[in-house]
Parts: structure tokens; sequence; C-alpha cells
């Protein structure tokens, strides 16, 4: 069975909350406007986050770029113990989807494509760094949709002005 956690709008803009279903609060994750860069935070401390990527922005880093704590990368991501897992971010009619693997364990994010829903996080198996981990997929996520965004509003500019 997995364990639920929900990554729901904070108090004020770009800021969301990792909670589990007990109620108890995981971690913190803020984010600029463009979901660029961003901080995540709990008791194990707080990491910067970095999104990379023009427009479709498919990789995320935690930490220093040059030598991150995590890195999310498709098709593979890094833990923060240097251990290797899958990652693979897509994005459906409603939603997109995160999903980090490691032998026999996994954590699947879902984020809806628009609006302020929360996030949900479905995690399977032991994950030592699970809430950091979840926090770092979840901001390469929300990049990632923002970025598509993005590129949607720029395509609708372009063709309103076409058609005078």
């Amino acid at each position: 069975m997995a364990t639920i956690l929900t990554l729901s709008p904070g108090s004020s803009a770009g800021e969301y909350v990792l909670v589990e279903e007990s109620g108890r609060s995981c971690g913190l994750l803020s984010a600029d406007r463009g979901v660029r860069t961003g901080k995540m935070s709990g008791d194990w401390g707080s990491v910067d986050l970095h999104s990379v990527g023009r427009l479709r922005r498919k990789a995320a880093y935690a930490g220093d770029e040059g030598s991150p704590l995590i890195r999310l990368e498709p098709p593979t991501a890094t833990a923060p113990d240097g251990t290797s897992l899958g990652w693979e971010l897509l994005r459906h009619r409603r939603e997109y989807t995160g999903t980090l693997t490691s032998e026999g364990a996994s954590i699947v994010i879902t984020v809806p494509v628009h609006g302020r829903t929360p996030a949900r996080a479905a995690v399977w198996g032991d994950w030592p760094e699970r809430d950091r981990l979840t926090l770092a997929a979840c901001f390469a996520v929300l990049a990632r949709r923002c970025g598509d965004r993005t590129v949607t509003a720029v395509a609708a500019a372009i063709g309103s002005s076409g058609s005078r």
C-alpha cells in the first residue's frame, strides 16, 4: 500500500507545504514566479533548487548544479546518498506525472495541468530520503508545467497577432 503525501499551496504565492495523510507537515517548497529557482526545507535543513532549460524544462537540481545533492534529469536521477535512480517526467491530457524508481520502490508525483489544485505523491517502498526526494521531484514537475504554460502563451500571442 502506498503512502500518500499532498503538496498543497501555502499562505503565499509560490509556496507549497508537503503533508502526510496524518496531517504532519514534512517540508516546505517555495519557488519563484517562473519556477526556475526555489528552496526546499524541512527537519533536515534547507536546499536551493534550480530548473534547467529555456522553455521545455525537464531537468532540476537540488544544491549546487556542479555537484548537486539531488539531480533529476530524465531518464536518470541521483539521490542524496549518490544512488542512481530512474526518473521519468510526462505530460498527459489532464496532469503531469513524475516518477522516481529504485529497486522495487517508487515515488509518483501527479500535478494537474490547470489550477492550484494540490499535487499528490504516492510513495511505494522504503525511501531513506523520502521528503527531500519528493519535494525535489515536485519542483521538477512544477517547473515543467510552468515552462509548458509559457510556450502555450507565446504561441497564442503569436497566433493572435498574425490574424490581423
